[in-house]
């Protein structure tokens, strides 16, 4: 047997599939339902790629995922701090009250106050708490792009590191909502918000490098605002996210935004879906209405070229062709009808 490395980095025990899968979404959760499929331990592909390691480096073979094994020190402590700066820069953001961000090993959190978090059954609350929990994993991957090290393998690593906080996630509100759903629609606004609001992200993170922990006070004094105060009929009365799922940890992660501040106030990501989905539902009415004027105008080329001549082979053969052209819009209408409806129901489901 040929001495090898006694590990194996993440990404190199992925088949080509897991790791087109992976970087497409940019979340690696193993345990269903947020897994998806994801569990790479039942892969016949992934387990031969770590076979044949085996077979070089014997049976004490470790799979190392997470980015701060393959960094310096130095850029590795920062990388755990933007993580945690990504998640409070989102819950601020968006009007929740951090306790304190805390930084230390190989990870960190940071701690909020549960009854900013909102409800479990406002539609708007849970939105706003995906925001939250994914707002670490997609700082992690803006910062590895701003430092050049945004490479396939590095991304894998990313996404396997912000699991926990997807299962934290999905801890708080499997019971309530379509977790996978709300992680899709929840990063790319996190990503715009991060993006925008980068200084106050490296802000925290060198704050949090150099002594480790701060205060909330401290918190909302480096995003130079204070918390926006929670709309009450929008939060009182109703139970918020138990203890547990007050608590943002990590282990190291990547990047993601979620609101829109328009003078001085919050667009929440529900808000935002429904304007999204309502521009949705407006193309697709002007898709169908110029699909049906095409299948008006196929029928009219269908009749007038046939009638050209009804012996000749020619204008016949044209008409098939339009009349073919003609199944296949009926085709797409059926597909654009079905995409329309599922929008509206989805749409309906986020006033809930």
């Amino acid at each position: 047997m040929v001495e090898g490395p006694a590990y194996m980095r993440f990404a190199d025990a992925l088949c080509s599939e897991h790791q087109e899968r992976i970087t497409r979404t940019g979340f690696w959760v193993p345990e269903l339902p947020l897994g998806n499929g994801l569990d790479v331990s039942a892969c016949q592909a992934c387990i031969a790629r770590v076979n044949k390691q085996v077979a070089v480096s014997g049976p004490g073979l470790e799979i190392r995922g997470g980015m701060g094994q393959w960094l310096p020190s130095d850029q590795a402590r920062e990388y755990a701090a933007v993580h945690e700066a990504g998640h409070a820069v989102v819950g601020v953001t968006l009007g929740m009250k951090p306790l304190q961000a805390s930084l230390s090993g190989e990870g960190g959190q940071v701690d909020w106050d549960t009854e900013s978090l909102g409800r479990l059954d406002s539609a708007v609350d849970r939105h706003n708490y995906a925001a939250l929990m994914v707002a670490g994993a997609v700082a992690s991957k803006q910062w590895l792009a701003h430092q050049g090290l945004d490479t396939p393998a590095n991304r894998l690593d990313a996404a396997q590191s912000g699991f926990s906080d997807l299962l934290t996630l999905q801890t708080a509100l499997g019971e309530f909502a379509d977790v996978p759903k709300l992680i899709a629609v929840a990063s790319p606004a996190v990503d715009q918000l991060l993006a925008d609001s980068w200084p106050q992200v490296m802000a925290i993170a060198k704050q949090l490098q150099d002594r480790t922990h701060l205060s909330g006070e401290e918190l909302n004094a480096l995003m130079d605002a204070p918390p926006r105060e929670r709309n009450e009929a929008q939060s009182a009365g109703q139970q918020a996210p138990t203890k547990a799922a007050a608590t943002s940890k990590s282990t190291r992660s990547t990047k993601t935004a979620p609101t829109t501040s328009i003078g001085g106030t919050g667009m929440s990501l529900i808000d935002q879906a429904r304007t999204t989905l309502a521009g949705t539902q407006e193309r697709g009415n002007y898709i169908l209405g110029a699909l049906r004027q095409a299948q008006l105008d196929l029928e009219t080329n269908a009749t007038e070229v046939a009638g050209v001549s009804t012996e000749a082979q020619t204008p016949m053969e044209i008409a098939g062709i339009y009349r073919q052209a003609l199944e296949q819009i009926d085709q797409v209408m059926g597909l654009v009808s079905q995409a329309a409806t599922s929008t509206e129901a989805y749409a309906v489901s986020l006033q809930g």
